[in-house]
């Protein structure tokens, strides 16, 4: 983990309010791993005071180059998408534990809009390093501009199933309808999204015994395990319950060690 004073050397609109950004980052870059973040000072002065998480969605260790995928959503965001090529931001990175090695061929992602970035990483890690992997892709959200990246994926080779709240694309429903064919022992499921999301991938993983890795999406001040502001609840031996950082112990954690 460093600190680095990174050029913004592309922005990208996407659908709807999501945004990218491709830093100018070469450390970053060469040690970033899927499913790590980084924390952003979206500003030159204190206000705000705090630095933004955003999971990455790329490092290219030889280009020098990591992108973040972002949804306007407040004041920092706003304010990050108001940045143009050619200006500079001090991003605090790589954080936090990556996804880990997995055995099995199957491969399969679950997650939509800014669930979406560590699941692309790990895909296009993945295909660039073991492309015999079979890789899936399961993308939901409330309408089909919450698919974002879904032509990325596409173009790894890899196809995507989507489901929508609103029935604009895809399956009408929720993401997890999608699940059922691919459950089992040959099979992984690397999930990230919102918590209830994430609560019923891993039930359906748990009963099936899949192994499943999920990355939590928690509010974080510090990043760095000062503030411990992102506690998760897990279980612990010879405890009901403990309490984790999703910051340094995670944000990626076993499904079945999380209590939702």
């Amino acid at each position: 983990m460093r600190t680095h004073r990174a050029e913004i050397r592309e922005r990208r609109d996407r659908t709807g309010p999501y945004r990218s950004l491709v830093l100018d980052a070469p450390a970053l870059a060469e040690a970033a791993r899927p499913g790590q973040f980084v924390m952003i000072r979206v500003s030159d002065t204190t206000d705000p005071l705090l630095r933004r998480p955003f999971s990455l969605f790329r490092a290219d260790g030889p280009a020098g180059t990591a992108e973040i995928l972002f949804r306007i959503m407040g004041r920092g965001t706003s304010m990050l998408d108001r940045l143009q090529p050619g200006e500079k931001v001090d991003v605090v990175g790589p954080l936090g534990k990556p996804f880990p090695s997995l055995p099995m061929d199957e491969i399969v992602l679950v997650g939509g809009g800014v669930g979406i970035p560590p699941l692309f990483f790990y895909a296009e890690w993945i295909r660039g390093r073991e492309p015999a992997r079979n890789v899936h892709v399961l993308m939901g959200g409330r309408t089909k501009g919450d698919l974002v990246a879904r032509e990325e994926f596409e173009r790894l080779g890899i196809e995507v199933q989507a489901a929508t709240d609103d029935g604009s694309a895809g399956h009408a429903g929720v993401v997890t309808d999608l699940l059922r064919p691919f459950l089992g022992p040959s099979h992984a499921i690397l999930a990230c999204g919102p918590a209830p999301m994430l609560k019923a991938v891993s039930e359906m993983a748990t009963k099936s015994k899949t192994k499943c890795c999920v990355s939590v999406e928690e509010r974080m001040a510090c990043g760095l395990g000062v503030c411990m502001g992102c506690a998760v609840p897990v279980r612990s031996e010879g405890e009901a319950r403990s309490y984790r950082l999703a910051c340094t112990d995670g944000p990626v954690f076993d499904a079945e060690e999380v209590l939702w």
